[in-house]
């Protein structure tokens, strides 16, 4: 494992923290501190700089932690012998950064499965405890893993202490000292060191897990606040698709590729536009002088709408497609004490755990109050507020079965079956835009019946279906799916894939939705299109659903995808992304079907996603069932 060098990622990205959390003391200062938010002054200032005028402002984290670190010293060996040893603990290669990625993502597994327990839980605890555990197992990889009452114990601690440090001085400190002691001890304890000097000693682990931990969690946790809630629906849902692919295979080619989204985005934009908005460090100080303190407002320049336009303060990870030479983004600092992980190890290890995070904490997971988030400001938005909105994870539930279902999928063979498919569809598409298409009534019932025996006659299409199999269960239905082998590229034309329209439906209608979807097929696949598997249909009953059926059934169409080297293609709304990702698809280009008459427009919103073919090497990563599927149903896909 490469333990210590997840640190120095962090540690890097706490190179800010050290300096923004300067203490003022009583009689120190004349003045308050001069505040710097031009580029070349702040160039200056920050390349003239030396450990003296660094260490001063940081000397309040020596008194409340005990630490020794390059931060804190102005002994230059101890600086060079500490930034040696970070830069070596920074060598990552692939299978490094898997190992990291797949421990991570462990350690969030425990955290989200007590979550389902208690229904609750708060997302900021648990962001800190799920990074201070990836800390932990980096850079100490060595110790026994402490208790999760014991790391929210330390993170509790360190954060009390850390505020209080903002405020350090002598009249303060009988106050948080004994803070400070049980912390040391506690540390003690999990790490089997001797008794370390309180005033500062080189062998305290706060000197890596104070940089490491307390930076990193706060842009960790604003990352996925922006990409899962608060950000403009498409970006964020881009940024989620991305993130969770590259959490999964986490190379630096990976990072960097823009290809993957059709927004033409990369993780490593998506990492550093959170970056841009949300520093690590907010200011730096600096002592100029014997009495001159300054603060370098990084936040502000990295904000600042002349380089970055008149949206600086919304989240738009395409704007790093176009930033300008002369647009101010150094959340890691710059010139003189610049740090050593700004350019790799800090911005990967961001984008993994975001990544863990949007895979983990998925649709199965509800944010309370999370309309007073989306509208609060940017400038509110800062740590102190986060803690006061008391933000809430709460799983959602589906209607609880009252027996253990036995589940077993297997093909429709015979047209026994087909006249039980609709009555499903109908329980899981019941919106109102799809009523004017497919009116619930016995004549759409005889229409479905007769499309879906056409479609069981020819071998170009299978049917899929899962019935629960239990005594209580009856041998009933509870999801299909219908999939399209077209391995010859010929696809069926709108006016072949169904009977004429019945007369209860809005023929026009059905003629513009599946239109729609037809020419954005064409767009991907080609007219006529290249060989592949359509996922045609999918639906799960709502008592049944977050049992893995619709990973099962969307499976077995990418298993055999991948035995033949097919692509597999299904257009869906937003509702089924995340069994889609999850099995391996990569959303495409969003699309809006637009259907206009006398009564007024209507909008239904769709994606298509496409799945290329895997080499068969053992069970493939992204396609595993189990409790993780989406709602399928409600909004999704109507074939």
């Amino acid at each position: 494992m490469a333990s210590f060098s997840w640190i120095m990622g962090s540690l890097l990205i706490a190179y800010l923290t050290y300096a923004y959390l300067h203490p003022r003391t009583h009689g120190q200062h004349d003045v308050g501190p001069r505040v710097i938010n031009d580029q070349e002054v702040a160039r200056a200032l920050l390349t003239r700089s030396d450990l003296r005028s660094r260490s001063g402002p940081n000397r309040r984290l020596k008194t409340t932690f005990g630490i020794d670190n390059a931060f804190t010293t102005s002994d230059w060996d101890r600086y060079k012998d500490f930034l040696s040893d970070v830069k070596y603990r920074l060598r990552m290669s692939d299978s490094d950064w898997q190992r990291c990625s797949g421990t991570a993502a462990n350690y969030l597994g425990q955290l989200t499965a007590k979550i389902e327990k208690s229904k609750a839980s708060s997302l900021e605890s648990l962001v800190q405890i799920f990074v201070f555990q990836t800390v932990l197992n980096k850079f100490f990889s060595h110790i026994q893993n402490p208790s999760e009452k014991e790391i929210e114990i330390i993170t509790s601690t360190i954060n009390t202490l850390w505020v209080a440090s903002k405020s350090c001085n002598n009249a303060d400190k009988p106050k948080w000292l004994p803070m400070k002691e049980a912390l040391l001890s506690k540390l003690a304890g999990v790490f089997k060191t001797p008794t370390l000097n309180r005033e500062g000693d080189i062998h305290n682990p706060l000197n890596i897990i104070l940089p490491a931990y307390e930076t990193l969690w706060r842009v960790v946790l604003r990352c996925f606040l922006e990409v899962r809630f608060r950000a403009p629906t498409a970006i964020g849902t881009h940024s989620q698709e991305i993130l969770q692919r590259f959490a999964k295979d986490p190379t630096k080619e990976n990072f960097e590729d823009r290809s993957l989204s059709e927004l033409e985005v990369s993780v490593k934009d998506v990492v550093n536009e959170a970056l841009r908005l949300y520093p690590p460090t907010r200011r730096i100080y600096r002592q100029d002088g014997a009495r001159t303190l300054c603060k370098v407002d990084i936040e502000a320049m990295q904000r600042d709408e002349t380089h970055w336009g008149p949206d600086s303060t919304v989240f738009n990870p395409g704007r790093m497609k176009h930033k300008s030479e002369e647009a101010v983004w150094m959340p890691f600092g710059k010139w003189r004490f610049s740090c050593p992980a700004e350019s790799v190890f800090a911005p990967m290890m961001i984008g993994i755990l975001v990544g863990v995070l949007v895979n983990g904490i998925d649709e199965r997971f509800e944010l309370s109050q999370v309309s007073s988030l989306t509208t609060l400001p940017l400038s509110l938005l800062t740590p102190t507020n986060l803690t006061i909105l008391t933000i809430i994870i709460t799983m959602t539930t589906t209607p609880l079965l009252p027996h253990t279902p036995t589940l077993h999928l297997t093909p429709l063979t015979t047209t026994d079956d087909i006249p039980h498919l609709t009555p499903l569809w109908y329980t899981c598409f019941s919106t109102p835009f799809l009523a004017r298409l497919f009116p619930n009534t016995p004549a759409l019932y005889k229409w479905w019946e007769r499309a879906n025996t056409l479609d069981h006659s020819s071998s170009t299409h299978v049917y899929l279906v899962v019935k629960d199999i239990s005594p209580e269960g009856q041998n009933r239905i509870v999801g299909y799916a219908k999939w399209s082998l077209f391995r010859e590229g010929v696809e069926c034309r709108l006016g072949e894939r169904f009977p004429p329209w019945c007369e209860e439906s809005d023929g026009e209608r059905c003629e513009r939705f599946f239109g729609t979807e037809a020419r954005e097929r064409e767009r991907v696949l080609g007219c006529p299109p290249s060989p592949h598997f359509y996922l045609d249909t999918l639906c799960v009953h709502p008592s049944y659903r977050r049992l893995g059926i619709a990973a099962q059934l969307t499976n077995w169409g990418c298993e055999l995808a991948d035995k033949e080297g097919m692509r597999a293609y299904v257009d869906a709304s937003d509702m089924g992304r995340p069994v889609y990702v999850k099995c391996g698809f990569r959303g495409l280009k969003s699309f809006m079907v637009k259907v206009s008459d006398e009564e007024g427009e209507e909008e239904f919103s769709c994606m298509g996603f496409l799945r290329e073919p895997r080499a068969l090497v053992g069970k493939q990563e992204g396609t595993g069932g189990g409790d993780d599927e989406g709602d399928i149903g409600g909004s999704e896909e109507v074939k």
